[in-house]
């Protein structure tokens, strides 16, 4: 067999079998929303259509197919409560790298020139705070059977080796067009198979960029641990 088919092959095999993903490496100043916008449309393309192709295999591939969804939505979520929370995600980036101390004193300040308790930055980030933390422990939940069913998507596209060859090979002696004739996600299982590896991918994408916050809760912890030892 060709090397080249060989080498799409492991790729495909190595992209199935990933550990949940890594944060990215610019998690710090990643446009998040812009970020969320794009892998939105990319969901959308995929979809997470349920179906029923192989009674062994179906479990899984609807399983890939409900963690994308509630990622997706859960995603939406996050959007929702970060436009809801917008003048706190204006502090928090105006003073984005610094340190506890800084983000105590600018606080403090903040607060000091508030005409009302309603405009005090001190409360807000208490509320934004615990509405993050929710959505955190979804998330956290979704990255274990994100890593499950990783694991799972590699095992059956090993069982399917031979199928997985030919249908790489087609491709490339197709000239990669996508054609498949009347074989589609919905009723061909190595395309199924690939279409859940999607699925899982796209979930361990939008729970990266939701698992970026942590940081985010950890210096509000920090913050407010340090505004109620002032108050006392």
């Amino acid at each position: 067999m060709k090397r080249s088919v060989i080498l799409l092959i492991l790729l495909l095999l190595g992209q199935l079998t990933g550990c949940a993903s890594r944060l990215p490496e610019n998690a710090h100043t990643l446009d998040r929303e812009a970020a969320m916008t794009e892998l939105s449309q990319r969901i959308e393309r995929v979809g997470y259509r349920r179906v029923r192709i192989s009674p062994g295999v179906d479990e899984f591939l609807n399983v890939a197919a409900a963690i994308l969804e509630q990622q997706a939505e859960l995603m939406y979520e996050y959007r929702i409560r970060a436009e809801f929370h917008r003048d706190v995600q204006a502090f928090l980036w105006a003073y984005q790298g610094a340190s506890t101390d800084e983000l105590q004193a600018a606080a403090r300040a903040f607060d000091a020139q508030a005409s009302a308790d309603e405009d005090k930055i001190a409360p807000k980030l208490a509320a934004y705070q615990l509405a993050n933390r929710r959505i955190q422990e979804r998330n956290r939940a979704l990255a274990v059977e994100i890593s499950a069913q990783m694991l799972v998507a590699g095992y059956l596209l090993k069982e399917h080796r031979d199928a997985v060859m030919v249908f790489a090979l087609a491709n490339m002696l197709s000239g990669l067009t996508g054609g498949h004739g009347n074989r589609t996600h919905d009723n061909d299982l190595i395309l199924a198979l690939l279409r859940a590896r999607d699925q899982l991918q796209l979930a361990r994408e939008a729970n990266a960029l939701i698992r970026i916050e942590q940081a985010t809760i950890a210096a509000i912890d920090d913050l407010q641990r340090d505004l109620e030892r002032l108050n006392q």
